[in-house]
């Protein structure tokens, strides 16, 4: 072989090399676009979920403060001398009883209502 034949066939070789090497990026690319597309469509759930759950949180918060003031409310109607078992005691002495069917349920059963109280 002379040496234009050889400098003609590398150079034959380089471009098929070159062409392959394009056709795998432009695969590459084309499949990676898919999953960019996939992982925009999973940031944008994520975002809207994580405004759904501060949304949530603010509610819950909310609850919570207004639980609090209820508490505090219903403390200053009570007094400050009546404690629990105060209140325990005057519930299971006046309503308990009262209650349809409170003196026919098991010794077991009442003392774990009792239990609650």
């Amino acid at each position: 072989m002379d040496e234009a034949s050889k400098i003609k066939k590398e150079a034959s070789d380089l471009d098929k090399l070159i062409d392959k090497t394009e056709k795998e990026y432009n695969d590459l690319r084309d499949d990676l676009k898919g999953k960019e597309q996939e992982v925009r469509k999973l940031l944008d759930k994520g975002h809207s979920e994580q405004q759904t759950a501060d949304q949530l949180l603010a509610r819950a918060d909310a609850a919570k403060a207004l639980a609090g003031e209820a508490a505090e409310k219903g403390k200053k109607i009570i007094g400050p001398g009546v404690d629990r078992g105060l209140m325990s005691d005057g519930f299971r002495t006046h309503f308990l009883p009262q209650t349809p069917g409170y003196s026919t349920v098991t010794p077991g059963y009442r003392s774990l209502c009792d239990s609650l109280l």
